[in-house]
């Protein structure tokens, strides 16, 4: 591997973690939201 795909790896992984984490931190929430109005707790 040379040094240009090891670079495109990183940005991609990091666009992935930038894409994904705020997405997943947003299901939890809805999730929880939700949980909470079929209970009513």
């Amino acid at each position: 591997m040379d040094y240009k795909t090891n670079e495109a790896l990183f940005l991609l992984v990091v666009f992935y973690l930038l894409i994904l984490l705020p997405v997943s931190l947003f299901i939890t929430y809805l999730e929880r939201r939700t949980r909470r109005a079929k209970y009513g707790a």
